[in-house]
């Protein structure tokens, strides 16, 4: 039994595998696609739990990675435009990360 209030159930979820029921039932629901990363983030921490919010999070567009240009031609010569852009992507993600 949920509880001894009647709920809107707002997800119902069965895991063939495991056999489990999911249910997301009540008033207090979050809109995970409407949040930033690092809100998502701190929800998801709290709320270990919460698979949809987890998903939503792994799949979030800033998140995705990049795919790196290659650094050398087909011949082994340096790309000298590539190796910049590597760099310069590098030194951002360090400035960020020791902010």
């Amino acid at each position: 039994m949920l509880s001894n209030l009647y709920q809107d159930i707002h997800l119902f979820r069965f895991d063939d595998k495991t056999e489990d029921v999911y249910i997301l039932a009540g008033n207090d629901l979050q809109n995970f696609e409407e949040m930033s990363v690092s809100e998502l983030r701190a929800y998801v921490l709290k709320h270990r739990d919460d698979l949809e919010a987890i998903r939503t999070l792994s799949h979030h567009p800033h998140l995705k990675e990049k795919i790196m240009p290659s650094l050398v031609d087909e011949k082994s010569v340096p790309i000298e435009e590539n190796i910049k852009a590597v760099e310069a992507t590098l030194k951002q993600r360090i400035e960020r990360e020791n902010y």
